[in-house]
């Protein structure tokens, strides 16, 4: 039987990418390669070099690099073929230094060598390979804007214990180190009786004899799209190890190291610069993504709130508490009078379960009646909404009257905020993780955790000017849903689990340069007195702190300021700032109506944001109908079974 040959799978690799990419459409699929431009975009604000598109047509991923390339972003294409050559990784236990070359040495006496003016990759990971995929779920839980910097993935590898990888950018080889199990009498005198502080001498001696390595730590899983949870078994974790670093090997050489943007680091007490795949962290500012320039995202501040996750903790009847958070923000429930949305709305749910429960088509009957009632008010909210959205006329941003407005523009984030899962600077995020079990031969689905962002302020902004929305009590229709399961990247989930077979997670996030509708209650965020008695109290303490100012209201010219002398000086501060123009910069702040009412946001145009709360007021109302009309057919079967009332 003839052997059939298995085909090449060529990948597009992406690395970091500092230039502005708002050229890009956040949505669009270009020239017939079926890349996601959104997905690079993200891609390349990340530190790390990302596959992006797989095919086994190679002329399709050249078209589609030549296509990246031409919009600025750094591309390479990496085949299987290149990677045969992981079979003849070397597992280095020994250096010997030349005038030339440096000679790494297995238990043998195989060697390896290479040469002092070799381009080289210095790969590292600890012993399980997740250290870095923790430490950076943990960073985006905590909001903390940092990502994990060079010293901390160094120290790790050092006091843990790891691997490290060198290998050649400029031929076909390379070796990994394991640093609990190499000789390091070539230290001489300086050599320790710790393992740690001679891996740490290792390693400097590797970043000092090569011209600027690379060094890389961003192996785990997800890493690639063939590495995932599964793969880092602690019998796999080296050849895994060894075949990620070969790919990225194999990506530079292919044109990323001259493309791509790494930052050059110095880390301290290492010694030594080299390129960092990896945001620089404390060491340099990071890229925030947008059209309005760059910044540092450190500086960012915090969200004012923490992010809420929601354990599924059963609570009565089954019920679980938060679960239908996003159902009521996206649907206009908060719209709803308290009495129908905390009593009558659970109460028709309690009534329904029970009715199942002990087949009582009494229960059902009320059950369908109290649900008949939500529905039908929630039929004339929506319709109430859908009516002030075409109602209510746009306005720009610079010429934004106070009360019910209507605005559209691009959203910018006012603190740091990325979604937990895919890593995306976003000003609005939620996520759920379910999990297949199976019993007794069984399957089904179960909810793992769930939460959002919560009410995290941000900035939305047009040609014209910009304002801050207040999302608290919102309803947010629309967004990004993006699913990723099973060796899907990436592979943490918000709590920081790596995703299995079994699990999956699903993530609904508003991107930050998204095109947002924003129908709600526009004021100032503080009144012009406020902003007046501010001014008044920082000149006021200039002034103390300015002698050369204070000796004009000195009178007497005794060198000292009385009491008639201050207040005299205090007076005149306060006659500057109200002679003063306001300059009408006050900052205007759009949240949802003071007395309850209409607030909408959402990524949709106004007439698809339209159709959609018709849609949603008909079928609802229609729902209301229904089960209006079985709970009267049940009370009528009651009532003819039982001769009467």
């Amino acid at each position: 039987m003839e052997k059939v040959e298995k085909k090449e799978v060529f990948s597009l690799v992406v690395g970091p990418c500092e230039r502005e990419l708002s050229s890009l459409s956040p949505r669009a699929e270009e020239g017939g390669t079926g890349i996601d431009l959104f997905a690079v975009k993200q891609a390349v604000n990340g530190g790390s070099l990302k596959v992006v598109f797989q095919s086994r047509e190679k002329e399709r991923v050249r078209d589609a690099r030549k296509l990246l390339e031409e919009k600025g972003i750094p591309a390479a294409v990496v085949s299987t073929g290149e990677m045969k050559e992981v079979r003849f990784l070397f597992p280095a236990f020994s250096w010997k230094e030349g005038g030339k070359e440096i000679l790494f040495s297995d238990r043998t006496g195989k060697n390896v060598s290479f040469r002092k003016d070799e381009k080289v990759l210095v790969t590292l990971t600890s012993k399980d390979g997740m250290f870095v995929s923790r430490k950076k779920a943990a960073r985006l839980l905590s909001a903390a804007g940092e990502e994990v910097s060079a010293g901390e993935v160094l120290s790790h590898v050092f006091i843990e214990g790891g691997f490290i990888g060198v290998f050649s950018l400029d031929e076909p080889k390379g070796i990994v180190v394991d640093t609990n199990r190499f000789d390091y009498s070539f230290l001489g005198e300086q050599r320790s009786l710790s393992r740690n502080v001679n891996a740490r001498a290792l390693f400097r001696k590797i970043i000092a004899s090569f011209p600027a390595p690379v060094v890389d730590a961003n192996f785990g899983p997800g890493a690639l799209p063939s590495i995932g949870d599964g793969d880092l078994k602690p019998e796999k974790i080296l050849r895994t190890f060894a075949y990620y670093s070969v790919f990225i090997s194999r990506a530079l050489r292919n044109g990323l190291l001259e493309k791509s943007d790494l930052p050059r680091v110095k880390t301290e007490g290492e010694g030594g610069e080299f390129y960092w795949v990896g945001k620089p962290g404390r060491a340099g500012k990071q890229r925030v993504a947008g059209e309005s320039g760059e910044a540092s995202s450190t500086s960012l501040s915090p969200p004012p709130v923490p992010p809420r996750s929601f354990r599924p903790r059963r609570i009565f009847l089954g019920l679980r508490p938060g679960i239908f958070d996003d159902f009521k923000r996206g649907w206009g429930l908060e719209g709803l009078p308290f009495i129908l949305r905390v009593v009558l709305g659970p109460l028709s749910l309690v009534f329904i379960f029970l009715a199942y429960a002990s087949r009582s088509p009494v229960l059902l009957a009320a059950g369908l009646a109290s649900f008949s009632v939500v529905s039908f008010a929630l039929s004339f909210i929506l319709l109430k909404q859908k009516r002030e959205v075409e109602n209510v006329p746009t306005a720009k941003l610079r010429s934004l009257p106070m009360g019910l407005v209507e605005v559209t523009g691009r959203c910018r984030r006012k603190h740091f905020l990325v979604s937990p899962v895919s890593s995306i600077p976003c000003v609005y995020y939620s996520y759920v993780i379910l999990e297949r079990v199976y019993r007794t031969g069984k399957s089904r689905v179960v909810v793992r955790e769930w939460g959002d962002s919560g009410p995290v302020p941000f900035i939305l902004e047009d040609e014209t000017g910009r304002v801050t929305v207040d999302p608290k009590n919102a309803s947010i229709i629309g967004g990004r849903t993006q699913t990723f399961s099973g060796r899907e990247k990436p592979s943490i989930s918000p709590g920081g689990v790596f995703l299995g077979e079994n699990v999956t997670v699903k993530e609904n996030i508003i991107p930050e340069g998204e095109q947002l509708y924003v129908l709600g209650y526009a004021s100032p965020a503080r009144s012009l007195a406020e902003d007046r008695e501010k001014k008044i109290r920082e000149r006021i303490k200039n002034l103390k702190k300015n002698a050369d100012k204070l000796k004009e209201f000195d009178e007497d010219g005794d060198g000292q300021i009385d009491s008639f002398e201050w207040e005299k000086a205090r007076r005149a501060v306060e006659m500057e700032v109200l002679l003063e123009k306001d300059s009408g910069e006050s900052e205007i702040v759009i949240t949802r109506p003071p007395e309850g009412g209409v607030f909408i946001i959402s990524d949709r145009s106004e007439r698809g944001l339209v159709r959609k709360l018709a849609f949603r007021s008909a079928l609802t109302f229609g729902l209301s109908i229904a089960s209006a009309a079985l709970a009267v057919f049940l009370i009528t079967g009651i009532f003819a079974r039982g001769g009467g009332p």
